[in-house]
């Protein structure tokens, strides 16, 4: 994943006001991806970048 992308996906968690268990838990998705995203070390589906930008 790109480190614009991982920054992105770390400010809006900052911004919603999230816990990376707590975004993984509205996202339906692991802790251990929230963490390896926001490093820049993950990739997501389309479908997980939906969920992400929903909530």
């Amino acid at each position: 994943m790109s480190p614009v992308y991982a920054k992105v996906i770390f400010a809006r968690r900052m911004g919603y006001g999230y816990s990376q268990q707590e975004l993984a838990k509205k996202a339906n998705i692991g802790l251990k991806t929230i963490s390896r995203a926001e490093g820049g070390f993950d990739t997501f589906r389309s479908k997980r970048m939906i969920r992400f930008s929903m909530h």
